[in-house]
């Protein structure tokens, strides 16, 4: 029987709030991090459906952090 190990990185993938004509809109900080997202979801901005669906597809190994910008 042979087991697998895999050793997994955690990433804190950072994001900020913005108000946008009365709405409260989520974006992620890091360009690299964003083209990933929007190459995932199709949309520039995030939410909590979306984190954690990423955090869950990820097995946990994705986490998000609101920053102050």
């Amino acid at each position: 029987m042979t087991v697998v190990s895999y050793l997994r990185m955690k990433t804190t993938i950072e994001y900020y709030g913005k108000h946008v004509y009365g709405k409260e809109l989520e974006y992620v900080c890091s360009k690299s991090d964003a083209d990933m997202i929007k190459q995932l979801t199709g949309q520039k901005t995030i939410d909590s459906r979306i984190r954690e669906l990423i955090h869950d597809l990820s097995r946990g190994s994705v986490s998000f952090k609101k920053v102050l910008v």
